[in-house]
């Protein structure tokens, strides 16, 4: 989808620029090209952030997650029991994870494209593709048995270790803009537009001691066929979502060529991270915008 604006930029700027006289013509038509780059802020909702906290070993529907290897597995792993004991030094439990109400995504950086068409001088429609690189920051937490501080007799040290996880969003955004306001400098519009959008798991990991333990997602499905062992690798965690959204904003004509816009949409749109986690939600942008034409 990343590549998808960019011929369409490359396309329209070749057009723009070899067809100059066919412009003039459109333009006194009413009609003409422009182009434009976003940037800004993009905040998702958390319905998938909880896929991040390290114990997902459950769907929310009470269905295990296969091939998921969180926290649990290195706690209880033969392999990497020691080095966690050795960090802990007495007996430890893992007793909480962030819940799906404390699971939540960190505002992200919006950058992206923008290329239209403006019928008149009230209506537009256009396409936008934005991308946006999401962070996930948290904690769980374990007890860990301390007889030797008398603080705590009777009583575990909690320990709250670091979570973190990062996933790629893109979103195409394809509607129309119509205009409230437009003094000549100043326009203020409202848009709508259908959105076609690509959620992908980038990393996942807790930190215990300096050393990074890397949360597996789906990577493997183990089963059976017949007396043999079957090792079926999966898709990588994400997928395409659906949805739409309604948006204003306010543009200033810095000259003939050159617009300054500020724009905010509401998405409300699917986000499929697994086949059993694609909610429905509410998402906000914020970018601003350079136009050209």
């Amino acid at each position: 989808m990343k590549y998808l604006l960019l011929t369409l930029i490359g396309v329209l700027t070749l057009s723009m620029n070899a067809q100059n006289d066919e412009e003039m013509e459109t333009e006194e038509e009413g009609a003409s090209l422009f182009l434009g780059i976003n940037i800004g802020a993009f905040k998702a909702n958390k319905k998938t952030a909880i896929m991040y906290n390290a114990g997902y070993d459950y769907f929310e529907d009470g269905t295990k997650n296969e091939g998921y290897y969180g926290a649990n597995y290195y706690f209880n792993n033969y392999f990497f029991k020691q080095a966690v004991f050795q960090y802990f030094k007495y007996d430890y439990k893992i007793v909480g994870f962030a819940s799906p109400e404390e699971a939540t995504y960190q505002v992200a950086m919006n950058i992206g494209g923008h290329a239209g068409i403006k019928l008149d001088e009230s209506v537009a429609v256009y396409a936008e593709l934005n991308y946006a690189k999401i962070n996930f920051k948290n904690v769980f937490t374990v007890a860990v048995a301390n007889s030797n501080d008398p603080t705590l007799i009777g009583q575990p040290r909690l320990e709250q270790i670091p979570v973190f996880g990062q996933e790629s969003r893109t979103n195409l955004n394809v509607g129309v803009q119509t205009n409230y306001y437009n003094d000549g400098l100043a326009i203020g519009y409202f848009n709508f537009f259908a959105n076609v959008n690509n959620a992908k798991l980038e990393k996942n990991y807790f930190r215990i001691n300096g050393v990074n333990y890397q949360i597996l997602h789906n990577n493997y499905i183990n089963g059976q066929n017949g007396n043999q062992n079957v090792f079926k690798a999966s898709r990588p965690t994400g997928g395409t979502g659906f949805g739409g959204g309604i948006g204003t904003g306010m543009k200033y004509k810095f000259n003939d060529k050159f617009t300054f816009d500020l724009n905010y949409n509401a998405l409300f749109v699917r986000t499929k991270m697994y086949a059993n986690l694609k909610p429905f939600g509410l998402n906000h942008s914020l970018v601003f915008r350079i136009i050209w034409g």
